[in-house]
């Protein structure tokens, strides 16, 4: 009997209600917030805790708040839970911390968790000292402050996923606090960017808003780019200015930096031709603010370090001094004068000026500048001119300015043209005073001209002796065979050293301005060198007596009697040499050659007679001199440049067919397709039928057609410029990312927006796609973790252009593959269409877990597709097609059954089939309640649990009471 009472009561004991208690610690969680834990006030935060597979509920819990403040069940692999935070206040910042549980035991919490909410408070200002470029290994100052009397500001790295440092604030004696954070050592292996907070010592976690971002540019040792300006380096309040950033290096971005400032203004480069990148960074409209010096930075997408900076351009404004008494411009003797010249433009003022400025209409390069001298009454400066050449002609206006403002101008003086007449002189290079530029010229190959007439006729001499020499011999010994493969006959040593002379002859043609041109004409200019000075001074000196001739003459008849010797020169020597040869070929004609000897001598040909030899000498001294032909300046006229794209877009799988499109503003007739480090065209194609576009067609997309390409045409105006480049990439095999939107997939107009891709697999180098779009902007990599590569892709202020679907691209930085494409995501941009539709619920906004409701979304407008948006998500919206009932656009957005998950706050949007990607104004937000059991009800298996219990109770009672009666009755029995 004991036996039995002894398993009835282990049995009622097992069977016990079941109460969860916490018996041993589990490993703690960790705790982390998305995207960040700075966070706006108003945008939605994700709270993360990871804990173990075997956790049934997780708990979040907040300083302030008793016990478990939210709790959540477990999602994926339930190894972790998220909670979301809709909209960000501050009532839900401070110090979070997490547990789960399982059926045995609970974990103990993680580590806190500090929420913070920006946007409570006016931003500081941010700024470095002396200046935002520091060299690699050094160290600047970051100053945050403000007129608000902060207690602490907070310093956060961008480049490294809001990393903060906290400094007390100073006050100043004009009642400015700020706090000077050291940053440093830097190096080009991070991307140094940096936003500042304010904050209050009693409200820790409400920050102010964020300061403007300030990057650090890392100084290195690569090429300094240029900078130049356009129209040009004085410009009046209103105008659009240009500053163009440009290099021979292929430069990814480049940076503009004002001197006095703190801000960068960075641009994204691109090519106009092969091994060039520019960057046009407008400025405009002017105003005073503008003038100043300006240098520029060139810098790549995978790195920080920039390069050595460009050399400074100083931006004059005008009519900005209060003096009312414009400048007054003049030329003496005239506006009209002739070549050689001497003229003086004399710019005047009865205003105190300590500086005017000379400024030609055209000229991209700066002003002649001159100090003022006080004279009869004026403030004035002279500007002389002499001699004055072509270059000189032009309109002229100047400018005055004071010494304590020197990029600050009066207004100008009147126009001033300046008038050049006489013959232009090519031969010599224009003369330019100091300080002057011009504009691009045309290439003048007079010169070179002349030295190639005379090498034509030279060979036409060449070419003359031979024919005659060929004929004399003919008529001596007529049909023998001279070059021969199989040595039967003499091998002619002569022939081989003339067509030694034409390949001599050939390689000074094609490298006319090589270094053996050189040499060869210095040799024969020493031979003449005597006779050619004796010659020159006598017919010099008998002009200079009989004429009255001008410099530039004198140098022009000087020059062309000089190449007219040298070229008799090089006939009388070319004869020599003829004859020298002939020589040798008459003493040599005694001792016949060897088979051996001939066959390693020279060139063979078979059955070759003399004639045939003799024609084959000829046509390539023939050839040669037609090839030394005139070089005719042609300069390429103002033709618009055309425009390229790729279909079906940019980024083709491998083994796909894309097409090159090019297209002009006018009929051309013929166009070609240019790429990157190729030559020569990659190929040229006419329109089938009188039009202004071609397609260039790949079969088949590999790794060969990848690359930059552009495109020009020809038309009978000539050639134009060659188009904006179009990069063409192929995507492979490799894993693919992932897109997302950190803003969520519905932005509102005027709202910034950033795409972030990222993998799990460490690439080193992304590229953003748009459908229907042409550029394709790449991004610097950040590894926020081993293992993991991502980049982020900030598309500025948003505008309907920038609704649409992207993807994105992964690849590696010594490679031209890129990885798979991202799925694709749908940016909607809200408050694009007038209407604004209505939101309702049906049965109404509190509902119980498990039961229906009905999103209702209506509007008056004709709309054909409505979307629901729930805050917080990062799902896109839900779509429905628009229906039509009793005059109403509409659509019904069922849920059912409803759970926990479906709480929240709705909103919906209307689009039209014409634009799918701009969104009506959001309605009015609708607040979703859902009450009920949170988890799951164990009251039935509860009762039947104590229900068994209890019999067992009164089973073992019954069985105890009859032991112990039946001991009564025969005692001493055992």
């Amino acid at each position: 009997m004991t036996a039995t009472s002894t398993a009835f009561l282990c049995l009622g004991l097992c069977l016990g209600r079941k109460v969860y208690r916490t018996r041993e610690p589990l490993p703690k969680p960790t705790i982390w917030a998305a995207p960040s834990t700075v966070v706006t006030a108003g945008r939605p935060v994700s709270i993360w805790c990871h804990g173990s597979r075997k956790a049934d509920r997780y708990h979040l819990h907040q300083k302030w708040a008793p016990g478990s403040w939210r709790s959540a069940f477990p999602q994926g692999p339930r190894d972790k839970a998220e909670f979301p935070i809709p909209l960000m206040t501050p009532g839900l910042a401070g110090r979070y911390h997490c547990t789960y549980e399982s059926r045995r035991a609970s974990s103990a919490p993680s580590e806190p968790l500090d929420l913070v909410v920006t946007g409570m408070f006016d931003p500081p200002t941010l700024s470095t000292l002396p200046r935002p470029v520091v060299t690699s290994g050094g160290s600047v100052t970051l100053q945050c402050g403000s007129w608000q009397g902060f207690d602490w500001f907070y310093l956060c790295d961008e480049g490294r996923h809001g990393h903060c440092q906290r400094l007390d604030s100073q006050r100043r004696e004009d009642g400015w606090f700020q706090a000077l954070f050291t940053v440093g050592p830097v190096r080009p292996t991070h991307w140094w960017a940096y936003r500042c907070y304010g904050v209050f010592s009693g409200s820790p976690h409400a920050w102010s808003s964020s300061s403007g971002l300030v990057e650090l540019l890392i100084l290195g040792d690569s090429r300094k780019p240029s900078l130049s300006v356009l129209p040009g380096p004085v410009v009046a309040p209103g105008d659009t200015l240009t500053l163009r950033c440009q290099s021979d290096v292929n430069y990814d971005r480049f940076a503009l930096f004002k001197m006095g400032e703190h801000d960068l203004h960075q641009q994204r480069a691109w090519q106009p031709q092969a091994g060039l990148s520019q960057a046009d960074i407008s400025l405009g409209p002017v105003s005073g603010s503008h003038g100043g010096r300006y240098i520029c930075y060139g810098g790549y997408n995978l790195s920080s370090e920039w390069s050595a900076p460009s050399d400074p351009v100083d931006i004059q404004v005008t009519a900005l001094l209060p003096q009312d008494t414009l400048p007054a411009l003049s030329a003496q003797p005239g506006s009209t004068v002739y070549l050689g010249e001497n003229v003086t433009l004399r710019c005047q003022t009865g205003s105190l000026f300590d500086t005017f400025l000379l400024f030609k209409e055209g000229d991209i390069g700066p002003p002649l500048h001159l100090k003022s001298r006080y004279q009869d009454g004026v403030f004035q400066a002279n500007f002389p001119m002499s001699p004055v050449t072509l270059d000189h002609g032009g309109t002229y206006r100047c400018y005055g300015s004071l010494s304590g403002t020197p990029i600050q101008l009066s207004r100008p003086s009147n126009p001033l043209e300046l008038k050049v007449e006489g013959d232009p002189v090519n031969i010599t290079p224009s003369v330019q005073t100091p300080n002057s530029t011009s504009g691009p010229q045309v290439p003048d190959y007079t010169v070179e001209n002349l030295i190639a007439m005379s090498l034509s006729g030279l060979i036409l001499v060449v070419l003359g002796v031979l024919v005659f020499q060929a004929w004399h011999s003919e008529r001596r010994s007529p049909g023998r065979v001279i070059f021969s493969y199989d040595h039967h006959h003499d091998l002619h040593d002569h022939h081989c050293i003339i067509i030694i002379i034409t390949i001599i002859i050939t390689i000074m043609s094609i490298t006319m301005t090589t270094i053996i041109t050189i040499i060869i004409t210095i040799i024969i200019i020493v031979i003449t060198i005597t006779v050619t000075i004796i010659i020159i001074t006598i017919i010099t000196i008998l002009i200079t007596m009989i004429f009255s001739i001008t410099t530039i003459t004198i140098t022009t008849i000087i020059v062309t009697i000089a190449i007219t010797i040298i070229t008799i020169t090089l006939f009388i020597t070319m004869i020599v040499i003829i004859t020298i040869i002939n020589i040798i070929i008459m003493f040599k004609r005694k001792t016949p050659y060897s088979k051996e000897k001939s066959s390693a001598h020279c060139l063979k040909f078979r059955g070759a007679e003399r004639g045939d030899a003799m024609t084959s000498t000829l046509r390539a001294l023939l050839c040669l001199g037609l090839s030394v032909g005139l070089r005719t300046p042609v300069q390429a006229g103002d033709l618009p440049k055309p425009i390229i794209w790729a279909e079906p877009g940019s980024v083709i799988p491998a083994g796909s067919p894309v097409t090159i499109w090019c297209q002009a503003a006018m009929e051309v007739k013929e166009f070609c397709l240019d790429k990157e480090r190729s030559p020569e065209p990659w190929e040229r194609k006419s329109p089938r039928r009188p039009g202004d576009k071609a397609k260039f067609r790949v079969a088949h997309m590999t790794q060969h057609y990848a690359g930059v390409y552009s495109c020009h045409y020809h038309s009978p105006a000539g050639w134009s410029e060659r188009s904006d480049p179009l990069e063409l990439l192929v995507s492979g095999e490799s894993g693919k990312p992932s897109l997302l939107s950190q803003q969520g997939p519905i932005v509102a107009s005027g709202q910034s927006l950033t795409l972030q891709c990222h993998s799990d697999v460490g690439y080193d180098r992304f590229v953003l796609s748009k459908e229907g779009g042409w550029d394709l902007p790449q991004s610097l990599v950040l590894q926020p973790q081993a293992g993991l590569s991502q980049a982020h892709f900030p598309l500025d202020t948003v505008s309907s252009s920038h609704g649409g679907r992207y993807r994105c691209y992964s690849g590696y930085r010594l490679s031209s593959e890129w990885s798979a494409p991202s799925d694709p995501l749908d940016i909607l941009v809200a408050r694009r269409l007038p209407d604004r539709p209505s939101l309702s619920v049906q049965p109404g906004p509190r509902v119980a877990s498990g039961e229906n409701v009905t999103l209702l979304c209506q509007s008056q407008s004709p709309r054909t597709t409505f979307l629901l948006s729930k805050e917080g998500a990062a799902d896109p919206p839900l779509c429905l097609r628009s229906e039509h009932p009793a005059q109403q656009y509409q659509a019904e957005f069922s849920m059912s059954p409803v759970t926990s998950a479906h709480g929240g706050t709705y909103r919906c949007y209307s689009s039209h089939s014409s634009s799918p990607f701009l969104l009506s104004l959001p309605s009015e937000p609708l607040e979703l309640l859902v009450s009920g059991p949170q988890g799951p009800d164990y009251t039935v298996e509860n009762l039947i649990a104590m229900s068994l219990s209890g019999l067992i109770l009164v089973v073992l009672g019954v069985l105890v009471f009859q032991a112990w009666h039946s001991e009564r009755r025969s005692p001493g029995v055992n």
